[in-house]
């Protein structure tokens, strides 16, 4: 086990957040962030489209 490599990652997404800030532009910055990481972001609806 001591060979096992270590495969997380992880990503630093420096924004201020308070009480005021649109939360709807927040997720549409991180999920472009996301995107060009190579992450493929799928919304919970098409999941469900896909399971059936």
């Amino acid at each position: 086990m001591e060979n096992e490599k270590n495969t997380s990652k992880r990503l630093m997404f420096l924004e201020p957040v308070n009480e005021n800030s649109d939360v709807e532009n927040l997720l549409e910055r991180l999920i472009l962030k996301l995107e060009a990481l190579g992450v493929n972001v799928i919304d919970k609806e098409e999941d469900k489209k896909d399971e059936s």
